[in-house]
């Protein structure tokens, strides 16, 4: 039996309201009563969202491999990796961490920061001089969680900056 337009569109509808129930539910539960705190002065209980940021991490990675194809036309190598950092990562007392993932953001802002969706998401990216594909990025969601990302051949994520090429 064939589904006419209106059936289709119905089916559609239907499908979307469950997509949005599904989320809004998942939502709710991850929000949690938390005390906020500034500077010492208790300022009372708020909501927090808990995030999964291992889960966070490897969708800026599939953001980044997307990203990568329309800034320069084709996918990363097969044999290169991205690794994604998120800043919240890093502890605050390695100095040299955070250090190094303000090299590397420096180098990636360099190459001009790119507003998508009215600034909702912003990123910048860097080439190195020496190989075009290995790259370093920083994207911000929302004007407040930073990700840093290189794009690279395998090998334990360093803050190291490469010399870059800027856009």
């Amino acid at each position: 039996k064939r589904e006419g337009p209106q059936m289709r569109t119905n089916n559609s509808m239907t499908q979307c309201r469950t997509q949005q129930s599904r989320l809004l539910r998942a939502t709710l539960r991850n929000i949690r009563p938390a005390e906020k705190w500034e500077s010492g002065i208790y300022l009372g209980r708020r909501s927090s969202y808990s995030v999964d940021l291992k889960r966070m991490t490897r969708v800026v990675e599939r953001t980044v491999r997307g990203l990568f194809s329309h800034e320069f036309g084709h996918c990363i190598p097969a044999d290169y990796e991205v690794d994604t950092k998120a800043v919240d990562g890093f502890r605050a007392g390695d100095i040299n961490a955070i250090l190094g993932v303000s090299k590397v953001a420096d180098a990636a802002l360099a190459g001009g920061l790119r507003r998508v969706a009215g600034g909702a998401f912003e990123y910048a990216v860097s080439r190195a001089i020496d190989r075009p594909d290995a790259t370093v990025w920083v994207l911000r969601f929302y004007g407040k969680v930073y990700f840093i990302a290189r794009t690279g051949p395998p090998e334990k994520f360093s803050t190291q900056v490469p010399a870059v090429s800027h856009l």
